[in-house]
């Protein structure tokens, strides 16, 4: 029986392929991110009627050296001749079909008659992007190296080539979506997760945090900018933290995977989490346990606790957001709010 091919780039992906997945499919890791080997070897173990071939080599194994990047594209897309293949699969996953080898693997199906689905990729399905120039100048270099089935895809999911589009709130997604087909995806797909990935991963978290704090990647929030807005929304969560430590027995933040530092100081009696861990993950550890509140800037973070927890835990977001597709998809979300 032939089965789907996901191309799998973050943990994130990883984790909604795993909720997805069937027996007999294959997940391929592209080195998107610091950790992939592991991963691989926890589906090996815990996935056997999954293969989960060798890692493709992507932005974790080049850093930021354009030339390797290019070098190890242009053998991704020869790997993906061999995987694409109307007699090894029956359908093609993405979650990012933005690259060149994604984009081409996505090209290889349409032409040979394979369907080919996007799957949400957090936010981004929900909030249009913000022009970027520089985005677009290396799309349109992109272009010229890769040939002509390279397109310049600003918002995920609206490659040519994506027929299907697969998310938690289908009636939310932005405009340039819903042109296409859209499937919900059921409430229910991380509990579909191993639960021995669950308690490998998390292993040393304490079970009894009582609240969360989820916090965003200082760049994102802008306070390698010094900016007011930035400082005011720090402050904000760092009154919550102390305002948490009076409220609850057991504390913890979980900074973003890249952050460095830790920008808001510490506190007695708060737990760090450790940043590799996704956020999902550590739901699904906690919940039906003693966590009460999740909290932070509005992220993927906060609307995943909300699918994995329910409305037993609180979902608390911090700051202002802007924009008509923002607003949109909080007024949906929000359950309490500062």
């Amino acid at each position: 029986m032939l089965g789907t091919l996901f191309l799998v780039q973050t943990p994130y992906h990883i984790l909604l392929s795993l909720g997805l997945s069937s027996p007999g499919d294959t997940l391929q890791i592209i080195d998107d991110f610091h950790g992939s080997g592991e991963y691989r070897e926890l589906m090996r173990k815990h996935y056997p009627q999954l293969t989960v071939p060798d890692i493709l080599p992507g932005r974790a194994t080049t850093e930021d050296i354009i030339l390797d990047r290019i070098k190890h594209s242009r053998k991704n897309i020869r790997t993906m001749r061999g995987l694409v293949d109307r007699s090894l699969i029956c359908r093609l996953v993405l979650f990012n079909d933005r690259t060149p080898e994604t984009q081409y693997a996505a090209y290889l199906a349409g032409r040979k008659g394979i369907p080919m689905e996007y799957v949400e990729d957090g936010l981004a399905a929900y909030i249009s992007p913000e022009k970027d120039a520089p985005r677009i100048i290396r799309g349109s270099m992109a272009k010229l190296l890769f040939g002509r089935y390279y397109h310049n895809i600003i918002t995920l999911g609206t490659s040519p080539y994506t027929t299907t589009v697969r998310a938690f709130f289908p009636e939310l997604v932005i405009s340039s979506l819903q042109q296409k087909e859209i499937i919900p995806l059921n409430d229910d797909l991380f509990d579909n997760i191993d639960r021995n990935i669950v308690d490998e991963v998390t292993k040393g978290i304490n079970d009894n945090i009582e609240f969360l704090l989820a916090l965003p990647h200082s760049e994102i929030l802008g306070l390698n900018g010094k900016g007011g807005d930035a400082i005011s929304l720090k402050e904000k969560m760092q009154a919550m933290v102390a305002q948490a430590a009076n409220m609850y027995g057991h504390i913890a933040v979980k900074y973003h995977p890249r952050e460095e530092g830790e920008y808001l100081g510490q506190y007695t009696g708060c737990d760090v989490l450790p940043r590799q861990t996704p956020m999902e993950l550590i739901y699904l550890k906690l919940k039906g346990k003693e966590l009460k509140e999740v909290a932070g800037p509005l992220s993927t973070s906060i609307y995943t606790a909300r699918i994995i927890l329910g409305d037993d835990v609180t979902i608390t977001t911090v700051g202002n957001v802007d924009g008509p597709d923002a607003l949109r998809f909080l007024k949906h979300l929000r359950k309490d709010a500062l």
